[in-house]
């Protein structure tokens, strides 16, 4: 099991490499590949030291795209039926065979999507709302907090300078930072500003099953560091 200093040292190692061929196609291609150079089970990084599982994240410095910190269903007045009744409301007709009804939706604060949705802080919670259908479906804050650092209570970021595209693609590991104690004050200053957004993602198959692939909450990766009280510089 490795620990903090062993991984101190084989971060080094690594940035000592220069540039590394991708090991996979595409946008995971920049964790798995820095996990195979580790020799870790892919996205599985315990660091006893530190006091518990670490969670390890890669990014290109190229890229700004967005990172899932965790999924998390909201609660509601409609119980075990909130989704169907969202389904029905504002479900759009789906041109896959298997499937009547799709809700797919990208919501963020203080604005109106284009399906009317729009997300809301208040002293209860994180609501969602819209435009022309009172809803009562809502995060109580304590439900954030609990969810956020029971998935995310510590992070290792390691970031990459890369070279070229697909298989061709190449990553210099050249930076690297511990964060912890999650900040729930600057998680929900990420919400208010429109840097994590929440993605409904269901749909309603023909035999009117609904199917609901977790309500997912994903943040700007370079404003993931807002959401943690203490950033310790590695390499």
């Amino acid at each position: 099991m490795m620990d903090i200093q062993e991984f101190k040292e084989r971060i080094k190692n690594i940035e000592s490499l220069g540039y590394i061929p991708t090991l996979r196609k595409g946008d995971t291609g920049v964790g798995q590949t820095l996990e195979q150079h580790l020799g870790l089970v892919e996205n599985n990084l315990s660091l006893p030291d530190l006091g518990g599982k670490v969670e390890l994240k890669a990014f290109r410095k190229s890229t700004d795209s967005m990172l899932t910190l965790f999924t998390k269903e909201p609660l509601s007045d409609y119980g075990r039926g909130r989704d169907r009744y969202l389904l029905n409301t504002f479900g759009y007709t789906s041109s896959e065979e298997d499937r009547t009804l799709n809700l797919y939706t990208t919501v963020s604060a203080n604005i109106y999507n284009s399906q009317g949705f729009s997300l809301e802080v208040s002293d209860e919670g994180l609501f969602l709302v819209h435009k022309d259908v009172d809803l009562n479906i809502y995060w109580p804050h304590e439900l954030l907090k609990n969810v956020f650092e029971q998935k995310l209570p510590e992070l290792v970021v390691v970031l990459a300078d890369t070279k070229d595209s697909d298989f061709n693609e190449t990553f210099h590991y050249n930076e690297a930072y511990y964060l912890e104690g999650f900040s729930f004050q600057g998680f929900m200053s990420n919400i208010e500003q429109g840097n994590i957004k929440v993605d409904l993602r269901m749909h309603m198959k023909t035999n009117e099953r609904v199917r609901n692939h977790g309500t997912a909450f994903r943040i700007i990766k370079s404003e993931l560091y807002n959401c943690f009280d203490k950033r310790v510089k590695i390499l």
